[in-house]
């Protein structure tokens, strides 16, 4: 369905979707997959509703519940995504899973505050789950520019934003990261053309 709706051909996409209705699937899984089209193709609210509604059904997957809190955290819906993040803790008290989405929620909260953001604690949150492994890698990329006075660096930076062209997360953090480079040191930038 997203394939079809990114060719611009919505009506076979919603045929698509509809098919989902003679799927035997587990509790809150239809909603997660329309969840998933919806955040691209739909609304804010909408995608909110359905990744709610796949949270209740399938309560004891914390996967539904991370998907929730993230999608509410990165709209900038933090005080719902606290409120979710606490109904997880509830339903999955000492789940791992929970206990990394909960360090990530804080992290992110941290950043979005404007706060200092220690890259090496983002990536090993992210370290915590095998699916985010590429992110990690991002964030130690991100780190290492820093750390090597690299962010200043056209070059450098375009092959990092590139390298995880994919990744909105990690575009973002490495945009800030820059600010707070450019915000905490010399004001210069350094112009090359990229290889």
């Amino acid at each position: 369905a997203t394939e079809l709706a990114t060719l611009n051909q919505k009506d076979a996409a919603h045929q698509v979707l509809q098919q989902l209705d003679a799927l035997v699937l587990p509790s809150g899984r239809k909603e997660a997959a329309l969840a998933q089209y919806t955040a691209r193709f739909g609304s804010e609210d909408e995608t909110v509703a359905l990744l709610r509604r796949a949270a209740e059904l399938d309560s004891g997957n914390p996967d539904a519940w991370a998907r929730l809190v993230s999608y509410l955290n990165e709209k900038g819906r933090s005080t719902q995504a606290r409120e979710a993040l606490k109904e997880a803790k509830a339903k999955l008290p000492g789940h791992p899973r929970i206990a990394v989405l909960e360090k990530q929620f804080a992290l992110a909260s941290s950043v979005q505050a404007g706060g200092p953001v220690d890259l090496e604690a983002v990536a090993r949150v992210l370290d915590d789950q095998p699916e985010m492994k590429v992110r990690a890698e991002g964030v130690r990329a991100i780190a290492a520019a820093k750390a090597a006075g690299h962010l200043t660096d056209t070059a450098e930076v375009d092959r990092i934003s590139r390298k995880y062209a994919q990744e909105p997360m990690l575009q973002t953090l490495l945009a800030q990261t820059i600010v707070a480079a450019m915000n905490n040191g010399p004001a210069t930038l350094t112009l090359r053309r990229p290889d």
